[in-house]
């Protein structure tokens, strides 16, 4: 079909354009042609589209006549679009396009432009399937016969832009009649924001439909699907569970990521607990306050957090959120769905808990009437349906089937048979339970047993039924005579045992207790409660959760420290339960307990031994094994580890054999040789292994018995010896290779024939101290070479030697020409040498190795015996090594203690500021000395006096920091108490000063208040009098407001100080109580910076010595307080570890006489004073 030359029309062409969506004026464009000719229009129907481009719609009408349709017709022409079309009108964003019947795009507006990446003059020489998506040409067919059939059609469809993208689209076309042609009238909207929430929709919806019963696995699926789905780095929920932070599900996390955390400072944990939203979006995390409070940022390098609060109805129990190593700004689809997956976790929550709790009560109901002491049975019509084990046990029956469909009646004594079956009929008339009374059963072998019987109507399986209770009266009679036993047995025991009432007043006590606690039972009985006993080590908490325990009927059981009459601590060990009266109400309680301290003191012994054997034990290059019987490894050493390159868990419980070379070993020879150690024949043989990289090697292999947590061992050293086999393997190739590897040996080489020296190398004549000549003297025999303990294992494995044996690499010491001992590895061959044989000797001089094996041993033990608190740590302050005198100070053991941080210790009393200071001290490689106010594992605080050092290997890299630490708590309170006691007569050296003051202060108010009444007429007078009286009442108020100021008694409390402040409030007081002959001058330095002090302790300390000076001055003088900042570097010979760091020096100075050196070296002695009796008490500048 032909269409009209793009930008011509016929001269009677009228072209209209209505808007459909708002109420504006038609546009109208009208060209009248002249006398009958064409006109060329300078517009393209492209023009006329432009012009509605971004409205509700638009019609084209195209009329011939002369004239503008009037609006009634205009609106015939508007209701002839159906509402279908006009819905589908485009937005600003959308693609028009007018196209030809044949495909070619007539004309297209700039959203067409802006889609395709085309211009519009290059879309208008383009064909609709130049713009088609290829898998999509096949319909376009189809769709446009369509059209043209029907007039209008949606459907949707892919295109493809310029760079060869395609994308999905939504088409609304219309086939309509343009100046006699036809054209498709195409709107175009892209849809892939859409589909892309379709898509997400889907997934959303399968992950749902994917849902399996386990709520866990579920929500893992959840948070695996919000990760994917938002393009984060990683996703995870987090559950709060009271102070911690869980991780319940997680996806992409990293390996060692902390699955249980503090729950403090966390992003998790403020959107849970501090959130006012239940959406959190934070980004730019490393400027936020979370890159020091939540470790996750900075380990991870997290950017931007996006977290949904979960709830459990309406409390909100932990977290949905994905975060990003990338700064995101989510959109509202991302929070939409995060919300409708922290919703789905919700649910999955709700139904977890109700499931556990379903669950939990069916179990319970379950396990009471299962392990329930009483028989229970239902019966239906008078035939057993159910029995539990009670019942059959008491009917002397294997299993349940014995029973089930059994009548009742056979398991009833004849004698009861009428009484049971009265007892049918009315519980079958409507009867309520029956109550419990005596009757005979009889066992399946015939002995009668006594019962007591209880019945009562329930709905079994959906049936009437009747559920039957009997108890064994045997036992009630048993228990009456068992109860005479005990009480003999209690009073017999030797445990410690007690009773009280339900308010924990004695009620019984046996002979130990009063031989353990030394109270008799006259003493407590009735009159105290176990209170007595306690040994002040437990806060109140625990006994509080003690008694909750008992009150809620469980047994508690563990370890007390108690106090004993005497007033001594013992450990007791045992158990408390509560005493149950028949109504099943707790009617007493009862405690046994036994005198453990013995056996504790034991066990802290046997850790410590424990804690340098495990030291050793690793501390050894070979590697050691410990097997059983069975030849299976029960534990290994670090050696081992290295030599084989496997962990140490997977030693645990393999034999030999599965780390031995296939082949190459002799196994029954091997277990021949455990079997001989075992019966006391210590053994040495070669073992051929494989290492964990698959390379065989050869290794040397002693053993010996040994016990090993209470049963006998067998304990192989293994020393990896391919080196030496190799070197023996090239000494036995060619004498001459031999003679120049020898002479250049670091190990000393000789060659013994008949027992005498026939060659040494060179080392022998440098380590023996012989020459070559002395040592190939006639008379010199090698037996001389060695100590005498040793003599006589050389002549027996020389003899082995020479009757054709090889002797294994032994150990023993040579004596040097000056009579020194060395330690050496003996590697001895039998060789021919010239024509005869010879012993090929190889010595591997290990004397510093021993002596540094010993050297270590007494380091050990004095570190361990060290009577300081010894603590090492790695750069990053986890815990290695702790000494003894650690666990005695903290109450922490070395198990508890190795791994964790040494703020286990904290107490909160040592500022941040002098932490900080502390590590950039010893990472700069610096020695740090200072003190702690630290807390015990018990809650104690005590005062510490610590010197950390950084430790260095031989590249001089700090690898791990060394703290020595003093327990100074007694020290300190001496100095609390000598503080206190001089700031006290400090005050009271000042009273007679400030009475004096007071006086002249009264004196002056007196004076003036009786001038007053001389002065009554005038006022002027009268005012002078009293302003003056104002200013002496204003004096003494602010002299008392100094001294209260510092007289209270306080502990030690840091705060920041500005010290020339302090000092000119100080000067303000002194100026008010001393003489008026002593003149106080201050050199304050400005901008001095803030000190972190006790402000009391230092206002006491500059007042001593001010008081101390004026003393010394007599009547008159003059005191001058000066500050200044000093550079530690000035200070370094006097204060280790000061250089680095800069001080604030305050000095007080006065005129007085002086002191003469001999008091000069005594003045800071507690109670040394040089003024007479009662002027002093000595204790002023011990305080300062």
């Amino acid at each position: 079909m032909s269409h009209p030359k793009r930008g011509t029309f016929s001269s009677s062409l009228v072209l209209t354009a209505f808007l459909t969506a708002a109420v504006v004026p038609a546009i109208v464009a009208i060209v009248t042609a002249a006398a009958g000719g064409d006109v060329t229009l300078t517009v393209s129907v492209a023009s006329v589209l432009l012009i509605v481009t971004g409205v509700a719609g638009f019609r084209l009408i195209a009329r011939e006549n002369n004239s503008v349709p009037e609006q009634p017709q205009v609106n015939h022409e508007l209701r002839d679009l159906s509402p279908e079309f006009l819905t589908s009108y485009p937005t600003v964003d959308d693609i028009i396009l007018l196209i030809a019947r044949d495909g070619t795009i007539v004309s297209a507006n700039e959203g067409a432009s802006a889609a395709y990446g085309y211009s519009k003059h290059e879309l208008e020489k383009m064909n609709i399937r130049d713009i088609r998506a290829p898998e999509s040409l096949g319909d376009l067919e189809k769709q446009m016969a369509a059209i043209a059939d029907q007039g209008r059609m949606r459907f949707e469809t892919s295109h493809r832009r310029r760079d060869g993208k395609t994308f999905p689209v939504e088409t609304s076309s219309r086939f309509i009649e343009v100046e006699g042609q036809r054209y498709f009238l195409a709107i175009i909207r892209d849809i892939t924001d859409r589909k892309n929430a379709e898509q997400r929709l889907t997934r959303v919806r399968d992950g749902f439909l994917s849902f399996g019963a386990d709520p866990v696995k579920n929500i893992n699926a959840l948070v695996e699907l919000c990760g994917r789905m938002m393009g984060g780095t990683s996703a995870l929920y987090s559950r709060l569970d009271g102070e911690l932070l869980c991780v319940i599900g997680h996806w992409n996390m990293p390996p060692h990521f902390k699955e249980e955390d503090v729950a403090e400072g966390h992003l998790c944990f403020d959107l849970i607990k501090r959130g006012r939203e239940d959406l959190m979006v934070l980004r730019d995390l490393p400027s936020s306050h979370y890159f020091h409070s939540d470790p996750n940022v900075k380990t991870y390098g997290l950017k931007t957090y996006i977290g949904h609060a979960v709830r459990f109805g309406q409390e909100k129990i932990g977290s949905l959120c994905v975060v990003f190593q990338r700064d995101v700004n989510p959109t509202d689809e991302d929070r939409k769905l995060l919300g409708i997956l922290a919703a789905a976790i919700g649910i999955e929550e709700n139904r977890r808990h109700k499931e556990q709790a379903l669950k939990e009560s069916e179990d319970r109901y379950r396990h009471l009437v299962e392990f329930s002491p009483d028989a229970i049975a239902v019966h239906i019509g008078g035939r057993f349906v159910f029995v539990n084990r009670a019942g059959i046990t008491l009917i002397g029956a294997k299993d349940p089937s014995e029973l089930i469909g059994k009548p009742i009646l056979d398991i009833v004594h004849p004698d009861y048979h009428d009484v049971v079956r009265l007892r049918l009929r009315e519980q079958s008339g409507g009867s309520p339970g029956q109550p419990f009374i005596e009757e005979k059963f009889v066992r399946l072998d015939g002995t009668p047993v006594d019962v007591e019987v209880a019945s009562t109507p329930i709905m079994y399986q959906g049936k009437q039924a009747t559920l039957v209770v009997a108890r064994d009266l045997r036992d009630r009679k048993q228990a009456q005579e068992e109860l005479i036993k005990l009480r003999k047995a209690v009073e017999s025991s030797g445990e410690i045992i007690f009773t009280t009432d339900t308010d924990g007043t004695f009620t019984f006590v046996n002979p130990e207790f009063t031989r353990v606690y030394g109270y008799s039972a006259e003493e407590v009985v009735g009159k105290v409660t176990p209170r007595i006993l306690k040994g002040g080590t437990l806060d109140q908490s625990s006994y509080e959760y003690f008694w909750e325990a008992l009150l809620l009927r469980r047994v508690h059981k563990g370890e007390l420290t108690n106090r004993t009459k005497d007033g001594r601590l013992i450990t007791v060990e045992g158990s408390a339960s509560p005493i149950m009266g028949d109504a099943d109400s707790i009617v007493g309680f009862l405690a046994i307990q036994r005198d453990v301290s013995e056996r504790k003191r034991v066990e802290d012994a046997l850790r410590q031994s424990e804690a340098s054997y495990r030291e050793l034990f690793n501390s050894v290059e070979d590697a050691i094994y410990i097997q059983d019987r069975d030849g299976n490894f029960l534990d290994v050493n670090q050696g081992a580890v290295n030599m084989y390159g496997y962990p140490r868990d997977f030693f645990v419980g393999k034999n030999p054999v599965d780390l031995g070379a296939p082949g190459m070993n002799d196994l029954e020879r091997t277990m021949e040789a455990v079997r001989r150690t075992f019966a006391g024949e210590p053994q040495r043989f070669e073992w051929w292994g494989r290492r964990k990289n698959g390379e065989i090697f050869p290794k040397e292999v002693r053993l010996n018995r040994s016990m090993y947590l209470g049963q006998e061992v067998v304990v192989a050293l293994a020393q990896d010896i391919t080196e030496r086999r190799a070197s023996v393997q090239r000494l036995t190739e060619s004498e001459e290779k031999f003679r120049t590897l020898s002479e250049q040996s670091p190990n000393m080489i000789y060659i013994n024939k008949g027992g005498k020296v026939v060659y040494v190398n060179q080392r022998c004549v440098e380590l023996m101290g012989y020459s070559k000549q002395e040592f190939y003297a006639p008379g010199f025999s090698f037996l001389s070479l060695i100590t005498p303990e040793h003599v006589s294992i050389v002549k027996k494995n020389l003899a082995r030697h020479m009757a054709g044996e090889e002797i294994e690499p032994y150990e023993y010491v040579l004596l040097t020409k000056d009579r020194q001992r060395i330690v050496g590895i003996h590697t001895t061959k039998l060789i021919n040498f010239e024509g005869g044989g010879a012993i090929l000797g190889i010595v591997t001089d290990v004397t510093q190795s021993r002596l540094a094996e010993l050297e270590l041993r007494k380091l050990h033990q004095a570190v361990e015996q060290s009577p300081s608190a010894i603590v090492i740590t790695d750069t990053e302050g986890r815990i290695e090594y702790v000494n003894r005198k650690f666990t005695e100070v903290t109450g922490f053991t070395a198990g508890e203690a190795i791994g964790r941080n040494p703020n286990i210790l904290k107490s909160g009393h040592t500022p941040s500021e002098e932490y900080a200071k502390l590590w950039e001290t010893v990472l700069s490689g610096k020695e740090w000395r200072g003190e702690f106010r630290n807390k015990k594992k018990n809650g104690e605080l005590f005062w510490e006096l610590a010197s950390i050092s950084p430790i260095r290997d031989s590249s001089g890299t700090i690898t791990h920091l060394l703290a020595v630490k003093e327990d100074i708590t007694e020290r300190k309170a001496l100095e609390q108490q000598l503080w206190q006691a001089q700031k006290m007569e400090s005050i009271g050296t000042l009273a007679s000063g400030i009475a004096h003051d007071f006086n002249n202060i009264l004196g002056i108010i007196v004076g003036y208040a009786s001038l007053l009444d001389q002065k009554q007429n005038d006022p002027v007078r009268r005012s002078a009098y009293l302003e003056a009286i104002v200013k002496a009442v204003e004096r003494g108020a602010g002299l008392v407001r100094q001294i209260l100021t510092f007289a209270r008694k306080s502990d030690f409390t840091l705060e920041k100080v500005n010290v020339n402040s302090l000092i000119e409030e100080l000067l303000k007081m002194l100026g008010e109580t001393f003489p008026r002959t002593v003149t106080i001058t201050m050199q304050l330095e400005a901008a001095l910076p803030l000190l972190a002090v006790d402000r009391t302790q230092l206002h006491q300390a500059l007042l001593n010595l001010c008081v101390n000076a004026r003393d010394a001055m007599g009547e008159r003088g003059s005191l001058t307080l000066s500050t200044r900042l000093v550079e530690g570097s000035d200070l370094a010979l006097r204060f280790a570890g000061a250089a680095g760091r800069s001080f604030v020096e305050v000095a007080v100075s006065d005129t007085g006489s002086g002191i003469d050196d001999i008091t000069k070296s005594r003045i800071f002695e507690p109670f040394f004073t040089t003024k007479e009796v009662g002027k002093g008490t000595g204790l002023g500048l011990s305080v300062v």
